[in-house]
């Protein structure tokens, strides 16, 4: 009855109402009038009664599924490096390609040339016109060396912002630190203090760059990697091409307004990659060319007793070196300039 007879809330209410009990309102609503109430519920269509008594599970057989699976279900569910029973010879001629309306469900050539000018123009954009977003810092928290080394970067800045004659020397700070020690943490302080103070009252760019060897590092800092935020190629023998004058001018633009470089992870970064990233500066800062790092103050994080560099020797290292002489000289001479 409950199947079959429809009811609001609670069934009693409405099928029981008019009778003493179930058997008696089956006996009145069903039977008395003539109604038939199948079973709704069978087990399969087909089954007998030696298969409802039985308790073995039933084995779905994979192959039954070929017979509806589509082509591209087939295609889908190939193996990596899966031998293709195709023939490529039949390619944009098959009836699938000649039926297809290619031209009327492309894109107009107004709308590609549109998204061309939009990708162009971006890709001219300088990667440091947006301000990365930070966690918020109370550098007023800062303990200990952490205090003193904020305390140093913020009395250079403060002088060199005046625009004293007696400017002091690029600022070159190495600071050690084991992981977990808050070195993020006060990165973010130094770079949340440099924005408030070379701030005109709307930031729109950072006085910061956070460069790091590998993407995760970078990440964690809120940063760049080496290769992106230097335009160093990854390709070997191809760093000391000269960028074209488009791509130049937009590096150059990048870095134009920054104050400080930090670098963090140090121990990863060998001395052909510092050679690499001194050289980079010198193209970013042409007047300062003769200046290590291009004349531009930095600072050092990280801890030379984790992760050395793969393939190249250690900043700190003097010992003579056959792999790239020269960038490991240049790499050598910018660590010495380090407190």
């Amino acid at each position: 009855m409950l199947l079959h007879h429809p009811f609001i809330n609670d069934p009693k209410d409405t099928l029981l109402k008019d009778h003493v009990d179930w058997i008696a309102a089956y006996q009145s609503d069903c039977i008395d009038q003539g109604h038939l109430h199948l079973d709704s519920l069978p087990a399969t269509c087909n089954e007998t009664e030696e298969d409802l008594g039985s308790d073995s599970e039933t084995v779905h057989n994979d192959d039954d599924d070929e017979q509806w699976r589509a082509e591209w279900m087939h295609e889908a569910g190939r193996h990596p490096n899966q031998h293709v029973e195709m023939d490529f010879k039949n390619l944009g001629v098959q009836d699938l390609d000649l039926q297809y309306d290619w031209i009327g469900k492309s894109p107009d050539q107004n709308l590609i040339t549109t998204a061309t000018k939009w990708l162009t123009e971006k890709i001219k954009e300088s990667p440091n016109d947006d301000v990365q977003t930070l966690p918020e810092v109370d550098y007023r928290k800062l303990q200990g060396e952490q205090r003193n080394v904020f305390l140093q970067v913020m009395a250079y800045f403060k002088k060199t912002k005046t625009g004293d004659q007696n400017q002091p020397e690029p600022l070159r700070l190495n600071v050690d630190g084991a992981a977990g020690t808050g070195e993020s943490f006060l990165i973010w302080a130094i770079t949340t203090a440099l924005r408030e103070l070379f701030s005109d009252g709307s930031v729109t760019y950072d006085p910061v760059v956070c460069l790091a060897p590998t993407g995760v590092a970078a990440f964690g800092i809120r940063g760049w990697t080496i290769n992106f935020g230097l335009m160093i190629p990854v390709k070997e023998g191809s760093e000391f091409n000269q960028p074209g004058q488009s791509s130049l001018g937009r590096f150059q633009t990048c870095w134009k307004e920054i104050k400080l470089l930090i670098l963090d992870e140090k121990s990863m970064v060998g001395r052909s990659q510092l050679g690499r990233v001194d050289h980079c500066l010198h193209q970013a800062y042409p007047q300062n060319a003769d200046e290590i790092l291009g004349g531009i103050p930095a600072i050092f994080f990280g801890d030379f007793a984790q992760l050395p560099p793969v393939g190249d020797s250690p900043i700190y290292s003097d010992k003579p070196s056959g792999y790239h002489t020269a960038l490991n000289a240049e790499g050598r001479r910018v660590f010495e300039s380090f407190n």
